[in-house]
């Protein structure tokens, strides 16, 4: 519906996705680090790093051009020369603007009053996608409420039959606007008859609740399909924890022309990122270091990363990341002549290493990493979860009497539960029958091909 404003989930995926999609192990084996062992000589960015030690000198074996003076001048291009046919140079000078354009779109789009905030520092993109999944510690609890609405004076809306009328639902707002909770169940339709023009909408009971700054107010058009037709941004209420809900009024008085039709309610985890994008997104925002360390890993922030909460990880088979590890990834591995052992998923980035944090795994699966004895049957598990529901709350789930077939070769592998209302935290316990000897890993399922 929205052609202006602020980026949807679905049109930031089709721009994101693609960033990622190339990011895999054919980039590092054939761009490489250019690092001075020679390990990559072959390699694109090895070839140019020899082509700087040819004219600059490489301190041993190599002394460079004769003339001193053509060399200093050298210098700087040599080095720009060589750092810029690096993997994450090439990445973060191919995708920087594209990046850019994105915060600066979510920047001029956002309504007036709007405030997006992060103490760690990061980009306006990770916010939005923040707001989009509704899934960061800092998010409100849904309203637990039905609106309901009263017809009224002093507004700009239509008469209308109540099969013709909108649908209003509320969220709160908590210390900035990207912290924003997934919306109350919907209003019934309420019919405008003549002389009237607006709608009061009632609010919950007792009183605003700690951290709460705004109660946020959608509608549907007038006119519209049914009840699920797309809910669109009418108005912000400014209100003040612990103060009782009484004391506000909520009138809607702007007709159908004045909705935001690109800001819609939250829906959990509609815009989750793969983890190559997630590199992409690194390389972007990294402080690469020069002179000495010109060869080292670029330098991550913080901040250079998404938020935890937005990205989720691939499969132990699949690309996570420059320094991920299976570890990481995995929510444990099961050597299945002893007992299974939980690790991960890594749940908080580490910006040292420039591993990015997860939410939690989208679905599970499981993964032979060292061939089994014998095919396995998976007949059980315990793991904990979020879900729509329970967003910041995880719950667990005991699941018995499974009969998922495992084929014994290395690289086999089943799906346990597809992804799509829980994203999985932790996986503790596994029960199979079958086999006595291999290893398997159990790791979140694929969230999507990024193409």
């Amino acid at each position: 519906m929205a052609t202006f404003g602020m980026p949807t989930a679905a049109d930031l995926l089709k721009v994101l996705d693609p960033l990622g999609a190339g990011l895999d192990s054919w980039h590092a084996s054939a761009i490489g680090w250019g690092v001075p062992d020679g390990s990559d000589s072959t390699l694109w960015s090895g070839l140019y790093r020899t082509a700087r030690s040819k004219v600059m000198g490489d301190g041993s074996s190599e002394y460079g051009i004769e003339n001193a003076e053509l060399k200093l001048l050298l210098s700087q291009p040599m080095d720009d020369l060589y750092l810029g046919t690096r993997q994450d140079q090439v990445l973060a000078n191919a995708c920087r603007r594209i990046v850019d354009s994105l915060d600066q779109q979510i920047i001029v789009s956002a309504p007036s009053g709007w405030r997006f905030y992060d103490a760690n520092g990061r980009r306006p993109l990770d916010m939005w996608l923040s707001r989009l999944n509704g899934s960061g510690p800092s998010v409100p609890a849904t309203p637990s409420h039905t609106p309901v609405a009263t017809a009224a004076t002093g507004g700009a809306l239509p008469e209308s039959a109540s099969g013709d009328a909108p649908r209003i639902k509320l969220a709160y707002v908590g210390a900035y606007d990207h912290l924003e909770s997934q919306p109350c169940t919907a209003s019934s339709q309420v019919a405008i008859t003549a002389g009237k023009s607006a709608y009061t909408v009632t609010l919950p009971s007792g009183n605003v609740p700690s951290g709460v700054t705004k109660v946020r107010v959608y509608r549907q058009f007038f006119n519209n399909s049914g009840a699920g037709d797309p809910f669109y941004w009418d108005q912000d209420l400014a209100v003040t924890a612990g103060v009782a809900f009484s004391t506000y009024t909520l009138t809607l008085t702007q007709p159908d022309a004045l909705l935001r039709t690109d800001i819609s309610p939250v829906t959990w985890c509609s815009a989750l990122i793969i983890p190559a994008t997630a590199q992409v997104l690194m390389y972007v925002n990294a402080a690469l270091v020069t002179g000495v360390g010109r060869y080292s890993y670029p330098t991550m922030t913080d901040a250079a990363m998404l938020s935890e909460h937005n990205c989720v990880p691939n499969r132990t088979d699949e690309y996570h990341g420059l320094t991920g590890k299976n570890a990481h990834v995995e929510f444990g591995r099961w050597d299945l002549s002893g007992a299974y052992g939980a690790t991960g998923p890594l749940l908080a980035n580490l910006a040292n290493e420039g591993a990015q944090g997860y939410l939690g795994g989208y679905g599970l699966s499981a993964y032979v990493v060292s061939v089994l004895d014998a095919p396995i049957t998976i007949t059980g598990y315990t793991a904990t979860y979020f879900d729509a529901t329970n967003p910041r709350s995880a719950q667990v789930e005991n699941a018995s009497g499974l009969s998922i077939a495992l084929a014994a070769a290395a690289g086999s592998r089943a799906q346990i539960v597809a992804g799509g209302t829980k994203i999985y935290r932790t996986v503790t316990a596994m029960a199979q029958t079958g086999g006595s000897t291999g290893v398997l890993a159990v790791c979140g399922d694929a969230l999507r091909n990024p193409l």
